[in-house]
């Protein structure tokens, strides 16, 4: 990445061969005008060197000229020469007729000028163009082997790129494209040398190490087709993030970096409807609990370019809390940045940071959310998920807040698990308290997110890198997946949709294999799976099931404004008093009641089955939990 110290002296540089370029053009056309240089008046073409070179130099560099390679490299670089090199001259001509000078300069100067302006200008970077094609740089034995598969515009830019870019240490040997009547036709040099069928072929005969992929747009189907063609040759794979907007000159900067799991899901990305979201959030004082986890730190870095009047970081988690918030100052240096060390369940405190601050709009992010550790410590997942969720709504309600958005986990459908059973009975409880209040209280619930603190993704990560088994609970367990991103998207669409009372769930498309998941990230790392690194089951732990639900069977979803949204509306059951239950809930949590917490969880949320372990301390009647030597497993 080039340092803004390093980008301007390239500009400085570009504008300097320039400017002697302009100079040699000014002088050429005097010398056609008068036919030999004793005939050319000194006075005069000195005096208009300043304006000739200043209007040229300033159009050039205002068109972003020097925002680019300097060499030619398509047409469209062509016409925005011709056009600055028009307009400069149109404006030297404007500038001495206005400034009174057009009775020292003859007419033809300018038309020659701009004549051989054009030649030296376009027919240089030509020349540099023809001959960085003719000798690349970089193509020496160390280079990657690579193949890529895609075609037309594409594939030139990217060979372009390659070729003059010898960092990226690769000597493309050929282009894989699924059109055969292009079988044995060259881009830009390069051979089409088959179809995807073709391709463990090429691999294997030209001994290939990487594959670029040059799809536009990208076809999630063709990738998969790849790397099932590929699954037993160690390759790596690339891609060109946002190619179609390089491709359309949106975008300036070529990108190349490898293929990740993310790019792999299963459905398109959920869209975001920025300009709604900042109206919403403009001007507003918005308070994020947990604003140094996974999700809670993403809608801090979505929250802050829509100019909130203070953002409000509530975490209490000092090492997060101070990574966000240093992020956060140095990408938004005007933005109010608020960060308070807290605890949700410490009523005292928020009453503090309410009464202090004042929010208009609070995203609830902080919570327990690691399964088998909550099955070993289900009275903090209860104080934390439950009673630090109360705490918050009761403290919004009272100063006034005007939304309150909780996330949720497709775990608290239909649980087994001690944090699935705490996130429900959070949802509930905002069901059962909207009709009494005008703060509006929401919630969005949504499977698993790539690559978040402690979940499968790092851990996978992890194990690969050391080259050790990748540890998967289940042959059959599959979860939705979304990414960080999608999620923080959603939650933020939820507070804008909302009228109360509503859970938010996305249409995540369908649930991913667990051990498939493990298999595509081996294959991206340029292992072969099963080989070089197995994957070992590990059984399923408790409080996990083999696949999770995103509705209970009794909830019917209904579309929102967004198709990627769907909406669950609140019915509320008259025989069925959460309050009462709640009161007897924190009682059972003062005294460490295991079994009338339990039976509690099941009397709010009657579809929840304790687990194996769980069932086995209400046996022993033991409120301590013994460590689990268990090795950690991604299906979560």
């Amino acid at each position: 990445m080039k340092t803004p110290v390093k980008s301007k002296l390239r500009k400085f540089r570009l504008a300097g061969i320039d400017l002697v370029l302009f100079l040699i053009s000014y002088l050429l056309a005097y010398w056609l005008r008068s036919d030999n240089m004793e005939s050319i008046p000194v006075e005069v073409f000195i005096s208009g060197i300043p304006l000739v070179i200043g209007f040229k130099i300033l159009v050039f560099y205002g068109s972003g000229i020097y925002q680019k390679s300097w060499r030619i490299q398509e047409l469209r670089d062509l016409i925005q020469l011709l056009r600055a090199v028009s307009i400069s001259s149109l404006l030297l001509i404007t500038g001495v007729y206005l400034l009174g000078l057009d009775r020292f300069f003859a007419r033809k100067i300018f038309f020659l000028d701009y004549m051989v302006t054009i030649i030296f200008i376009c027919g240089a970077r030509l020349l540099l163009y023809i001959v960085s094609e003719s000798f690349p740089i970089g193509h020496f034995e160390y280079n990657k082997r690579a193949l890529i598969v895609g075609t037309g515009s594409a594939c030139s830019y990217i060979l372009r790129e390659i070729k003059h870019n010898p960092r990226l240490s690769l000597q493309v040997v050929g282009i894989i494209d699924d059109d055969n009547t292009k079988l044995g036709f060259k881009i830009d040099g390069c051979p089409i040398l088959g179809n995807f069928s073709s391709i463990p072929k090429w691999i294997q005969w030209k001994g290939i190490e990487t594959i670029i992929l040059a799809m536009t747009p990208f076809n999630i189907n063709k990738v998969r087709e790849l790397l099932d063609l590929s699954r037993g040759f160690r390759v790596q794979y690339h891609i060109v993030p946002a190619l179609g907007d390089f491709l359309a000159g949106k975008i300036s900067r070529f990108n190349l970096r490898p293929l990740r799991v993310e790019d792999l899901l299963h459905r398109e990305e959920v869209i975001m409807d920025t300009e709604t979201i900042r109206n919403s959030l403009k001007g507003k004082k918005v308070l994020v609990t947990g604003a140094g986890g996974s999700i809670g730190s993403e809608l801090c870095r979505q929250i802050a370019p829509c100019q909130p009047l203070d953002l409000i970081l509530l975490e209490r988690n000092e090492s997060t809390l101070f990574y966000i918030e240093r992020e956060l100052r140095k990408q938004f240096p005007e933005l109010s940045i608020i960060p308070l060390i807290l605890d949700i369940t410490s009523q005292p405190d928020l009453e503090f940071a309410f009464k202090r601050f004042l929010p208009d709009i609070v995203y609830h992010a902080a919570a327990y959310k690691h399964v088998p550790m909550m099955e070993r410590n289900p009275f903090a997942a209860v104080s934390n998920n439950v009673f630090g969720t109360i705490i918050l709504a009761q403290t919004a309600i009272a100063h006034k807040t005007s939304r309150l958005v909780m996330i949720s986990t497709d775990k608290a459908v239909e649980p087994n698990s001690i944090m699935g059973v705490t996130k429900r009975t959070a949802e509930l409880y905002f069901q059962e308290i909207q009709p009494y209040t005008e703060t509006l209280l929401m919630t969005v619930r949504f499977g698993n997110v790539l690559d978040s603190i402690g979940s499968v993704v790092p851990l996978f990560k992890r194990q690969i890198n050391e080259l050790s088994p990748v540890t998967v609970t289940h042959h059959k367990a599959e979860r939705y997946f979304m990414t960080i991103s999608e999620a923080t998207h959603l939650v933020l669409q939820a507070g804008n949709l909302g009228k109360g009372g509503e859970i938010f769930v996305l249409d995540m498309g369908k649930p991913i294999k667990i051990i498939d998941l493990a298999r595509d990230m081996i294959l991206l790392s340029g292992y072969i799976p099963d080989h070089d690194i197995p994957i070992k089951i590990t059984g399923l732990r408790p409080g996990e099931k083999l696949e999770e639900n995103l509705f209970f069977p009794y909830e019917s979803p209904s579309p929102t404004a967004n198709e990627k949204i769907l909406v669950v509306q609140y019915k509320q059951n008259s025989s069925f008093i959460l309050s009462e239950h709640i009161n007897e809930l924190k009682k059972t949590l003062e005294v460490k009641d295991l079994a009338g917490m339990i039976s509690l969880c099941r009397k709010i949320v009657p579809e929840y089955t304790p687990s194996s372990l769980i069932q086995t301390k209400l046996l022993l009647q033991d409120e301590r939990f013994p460590s689990a030597h268990e090795h950690p497993s991604g299906s979560i």
